[in-house]
């Protein structure tokens, strides 16, 4: 199972240590997520909702390593969360 950093590492695809709707939005591309006919619109609401709900400062603009472990940790059962 990928390490939580490493999830976080590959969608900041940018490496300035915080993730972006648009770099969540490249990585669904690059994994097909934006293809039919509402492909382009999913992919905006789901990097849209990713960073609000990854956000912790509230800001809405992009996610740094501290929230994301700490959201993601809170998401995970606790023998995986602390593995």
């Amino acid at each position: 199972m990928p390490t939580l950093k490493k999830i976080f590492n590959r969608l900041d695809t940018n490496r300035n240590g915080r993730i972006s709707e648009d770099e969540v939005k490249q990585v669904a591309r690059k994994a097909g997520v934006d293809s039919g006919m509402f492909g382009g619109l999913k992919v905006s609401k789901t990097a849209k909702a990713f960073v609000d709900a990854f956000d912790g400062n509230d800001a809405g603009k992009d996610v740094s390593w501290a929230e994301f472990r700490g959201k993601a940790q809170s998401m995970l059962p606790d023998e995986v969360a602390a593995g």
